[in-house]
């Protein structure tokens, strides 16, 4: 009975969470044979959130050094003048 028990408050707290989000965990946590205990499956969860955070901090890392990039249009670059900061020279 309390095996059952805890099964139900584990499937609860999964239907729980974002499905957009958290789909593909719900998917490999629902797999496993025999369910983990709800702890482990938190663990899990919160592993799963760390791990978009860093990727979201990634990408806005990326988006910012992407504003520094210099495309160079022309046949011959090297007849390009040299370009240099205007804040710095």
């Amino acid at each position: 009975m309390t095996k059952l028990f805890e099964e139900e408050k584990t499937l609860q707290f999964l239907l729980g969470l974002n499905d957009e989000i958290y789909a593909n965990i719900q998917t490999q946590i629902v797999a496993q044979e025999p369910l983990p205990s709800l702890d482990k499956i938190f663990n899990m969860v919160s592993q799963e959130e760390n791990h978009r955070s860093l990727m979201i901090g990634r990408e806005e890392t990326n988006e910012r050094t992407t504003v520094f990039a210099v495309k160079v249009i022309g046949k011959n670059p090297q007849s390009i003048e040299r370009l240099t900061c205007w804040h710095y020279g």
